[in-house]
């Protein structure tokens, strides 16, 4: 049975990343080539940007000597380059502008840099939310750049993958004639790669070469928009018509030629502004890593031309390929001219192409010129030369069990007729092709082809190829053996392929089977580590993240080996980024190993890095993103779990205190309060020493009142279960009550109060606003000194009941500003006492009201707190 793996559009380049909350958009200025004025509408656009309030950068530029593009680029913050020219990756990200500018994207960073093109900088730029204005050229495109060389002669080497023109949020395309640009050349006003010749130069710029150009440049642009509409329908879910409605599939495999054709179906696309469609095989046989890597190479070039790539199995390749057709409902097939074929070869054989087109009359079919042959490879016709290369001992059984089988019939020559004793030589070569390949199999043949016509046909002792009999059975002997040969050996691939997919099948059993069980992200990587090595022979290092959020500075345990400090910064740039990097990838491709993100759903866990031996191939890469995301997964539930248990730990750690605190805090209210009354009338009835002594008691018992009180209201803060009961009151009657209570702490200050004449009535928790009063009061007079003046000062601005506090003290330290309002914090003014409690219970009851509370120090005076409560102006049905 063959099944069909689609992969999404939105997945087709690692631009589309979707662990990046916000992505940045790419703007490209596009035009035929060189010396349109990209660059400088480019930075036209940057100042206009600037001038509206953006935050603009410009990472470089190339003048090439032009003045204008100069003054232009002045006009804005230039970021430092590299001191390779290159530009500075790393700086830009931290001063993360919302727009960055960028000259030629097209552009090939030098050895040891993070990326290999500046196209990937782009990427990283976008994936970290920065949106990127960049200059492209028809001509560096990937697909463009081999149809400008057969053309002009002109190649580039840095070219640029189509995908990213496919999905840039704008492009502005810069159209000019190509009179004007050959204009602009002659005047010497267009920058060409000085190694060029004279001659060649104005080769590139002649009418006909701009023409193309410019026709391709528009061709691009209808494509876009041909993709925009077809975007709209799928969007609304809108049947698709006639034109829109076309998809082309090419099919794709591991021939070296590939990547020619795959450039110029892409080219046919756009030129009917219709998507491609692309499939390769996974087949019963198995490729050389030579051949898996040229696969892979030519998948990868698929997906930056903005291919859809489709992955299908199956042994027949017809069958395969019309699955495809009907799940994707595929309009158009594209085939490149095969080789003229012998007559006799076309008698016997029809090719796989033939069968396909047969089935499919329903279908369109474009067959390109054949640049190169491009066939597919028929494995069952082609003779494996890898069963030649087996060892020489396999040769040697062989020839012995054909040369005893020799020995024993060699008495009864005579007395066996000659078609027995072929009978018996080729049951003998039929056993041996079930134990041996190919090599050995035709050794076997010739050597008993040879003994039989030698010693058991007459006469005997003496060659006799004379008759066509001879001839014909000699060539049986090396016939039969060697389809029998062929058979098996397909079989023997399928077996082993069969016994590679059950051991993949039992290793995903047994590692599901054994994470489900493991106990604590130790067992995990233990279990993880010896699956990794038994699925790919491979060493293994697993870097976790730590409490804090970010990555580790050391491996951890059941790592096979340790990592250089250059590379633990690889490490946390993959953890950062969620891309993996280092050997066969795009990102730090000179690292020996390759790193990869543990991401789970929502979480990132850190990073693993293997040491390769060789490439993955299709059902190993597989195998391996399976294992990845289990292992990543499973360290996601027990970091879950380890957060669960401690935020249990915590809940029943809180309970307890509250418990413990609310008890002491009523038990010592009894007492506490029993002294104060005791005082009290102790200063009353006592005169001289003992008056003193009882009023000492009765200050030092209400203290502790006022401690424990405050004790109690940051317990009911923190219990959530604190109603506030509003009502409309009067200002004077809330000063009066707190400047009552603290009568005898504020005789010695100077108190202004400011209440406006036409102030209204406010809808507050009378006795919450008392409280914060009452708190912010006597703070003041515990750490300000005596004869003070304290100013309060109450507004209404229509909407918000304001108060204002201020004094004429030290004011707060700088340090202690943001923290003043947490709970127990007590700042260094040198004062003791305190609980730490008073402004944090301030803030806890404005918050109930809904308002905020601030605290600053004023110039000239000292500290000052200012309250904002909202409350709308009383209307006179509300009494």
């Amino acid at each position: 049975m063959n099944k069909v793996f689609r992969f999404k559009p939105q997945k087709r380049l690692s631009l589309l990343n979707p662990e990046r909350k916000t992505k940045g958009q790419l703007t490209l200025f596009f035009g035929m080539c060189m010396g349109i004025g990209k660059t400088h509408l480019m930075l036209q656009e940057g100042i206009h940007l600037i001038k509206d309030g953006f935050d603009v950068v410009l990472a470089n530029y190339n003048s090439h000597g032009n003045k204008e593009i100069e003054r232009l680029a002045a006009q804005i913050e230039q970021i430092p380059l590299k001191k390779n020219g290159e530009i500075n990756l790393d700086y830009i990200i931290k001063r993360d502008p919302q727009i960055v500018l960028i000259d030629e994207m097209a552009h090939q960073n030098p050895n040891g840099s993070r990326h290999k093109h500046r196209h990937q900088d782009i990427e990283e730029l976008l994936d970290d939310g920065i949106h990127v204005y960049t200059t492209l050229s028809v001509l560096q495109l990937e697909s463009k750049a081999y149809s400008v060389q057969e053309n002009t002669e002109y190649y580039t080497t840095c070219t640029v993958p189509d995908i990213l023109f496919e999905l840039a949020e704008k492009v502005h395309y810069i159209d000019a004639s190509p009179q004007e640009i050959a204009k602009r050349f002659l005047d010497k006003s267009i920058y060409l790669d000085q190694h060029l010749g004279e001659h060649y130069r104005k080769a590139f710029f002649s009418i006909k070469n701009l023409h193309l150009l410019q026709r391709l440049c528009k061709q691009m642009m209808a494509f876009r928009r041909n993709e925009k509409q077809r975007q709209y329908l799928y969007e609304h879910h809108m049947q698709e018509d006639t034109i829109t409605g076309v998809k082309l599939l090419i099919s794709i495999n591991e021939s070296p030629h590939m990547e020619s054709f795959i450039r110029r179906s892409k080219n046919l696309s756009y030129t009917l502004g219709v998507p491609l469609y692309a499939v390769y095989f996974d087949s019963t046989g198995q490729l050389t890593n030579k051949e898996q890597e040229q696969l892979n190479k030519n998948i990868s070039m698929a997906y930056r031309l903005g291919v859809f790539v489709i992955r299908s199995t199956g042994e027949n390749w017809v069958s395969s390929m019309l699955d495809v057709i009907r799940i994707e409902k595929i309009t158009h097939l594209i085939f490149e001219r095969l080789p003229n074929e012998k007559y006799i070869k076309k008698i016997f054989r029809r090719s796989e192409l033939d069968r396909l087109i047969s089935k499919c009359k329903n279908l369109d079919i474009y067959i390109l010129s054949n640049e190169s042959i491009l066939e597919r490879k028929k494995k069952f016709f082609q003779i494996n030369t890898s069963g030649f290369k087996t060892s020489i001992w396999n040769y040697i059984k062989s020839a012995t069990i054909t040369l005893s089988a020799v020995a024993i019939l060699s008495p009864f020559i005579g007395m066996v007729s000659e078609v027995s004793s072929g009978y018996i030589f080729l049951i003998i070569l039929a056993l041996q092709s079930i134990y041996f390949s190919t090599g050995p199999i035709l050794l076997s043949a010739l050597l008993s082809a040879g003994v039989y016509d030698i010693f058991f046909t007459i006469p005997y002792g003496t060659p006799s190829l004379s008759s066509p009999d001879d001839w014909l059975q000699f060539f049986m002997f090396l016939a039969i053996p060697f389809i029998n040969i062929m058979l098996a050996t397909r079989l023997r691939k399928q077996e082993q392929q069969s016994r590679k997919r059950e051991r993949i099948s039992n290793t995903m059993f047994n590692f599901s089977k054994h994470l489900s069980t493991a106990s604590g992200i130790n067992s995990i990587l233990e279990i993880s580590a010896k699956a990794i090595n038994d699925s790919f022979k491979l060493k293994c290092a697993f870097i976790l993240k730590n409490n804090k959020g970010g990555l580790s500075n050391s491996t951890s345990p059941h790592s096979n080996f340790t990592l250089t400090s250059n590379e633990f910064k690889v490490a946390q740039w993959v953890f950062d980024k969620g891309k993996q990097a280092g050997k066969s990838t795009e990102n730090y491709m000179h690292e020996e190993r390759t790193f990869y993100p543990l991401n789970s759903l929502k979480m990132k866990m850190g990073v693993v890095v293997l040491e390769f031996k060789k490439l993955f191939d299709a059902e190993e890469e597989l195998l391996w993103l399976t294992l990845k995301r289990q292992i990543s997964n499973a360290l996601e539930r027990e970091y879950l779990n380890d957060m669960a248990r401690q935020a249990s730990i915590l809940s029943e750690s809180d309970r307890l205190y509250k418990t413990l605190f609310n008890s002491i805090s009523h038990e010592l209210r009894i007492p506490v309060t029993s002294i104060l009354s005791a005082s009290e009338t102790l200063k009353e009835i006592e005169q001289g020493i003992s008056k003193d002594i009882g009023e000492e008691i009765y200050m030092a018992a209400q203290r502790l009142h006022r401690l424990i009180e405050n004790l109690l209201s940051m317990s009911r803060l923190d219990s959530g279960r604190l109603s506030p009961r509003f009502d409309w009151y009067d200002v004077h009657d809330l000063v009066n009550s707190v400047t009552g209570l603290l009568k005898n702490e504020l005789k010695e200050y100077d108190l202004s109060i400011n209440i406006p004449d036409d102030m209204p009535l406010v809808r507050i928790d009378f006795g919450l606003i008392e409280q914060v009063l009452y708190n912010l009061l006597y703070n003041i007079t515990v750490y300000v000194p005596s004869h003070t003046l304290i100013e309060l000062d109450f507004q209404h601005d229509g909407t918000n009941f304001c108060i204002s506090i201020t004094d004429y003290g030290k004011g707060f330290a700088d340090k202690d500003l943001p923290y003043i309002f947490n709970k127990f914090y007590r700042g260094e003014s040198g004062i003791t006492g305190g609980s730490g409690l008073g402004l944090s219970i301030v803030k806890g009851y404005i918050d109930i009201h809904k308002g905020q509370v601030e605290a600053s120090n004023v110039t000239g005076k000292g500290a000052n707190i200012f309250i904002r409560i909202p409350s709308m102006l009383p209307l006179i049905e509300n009494f």
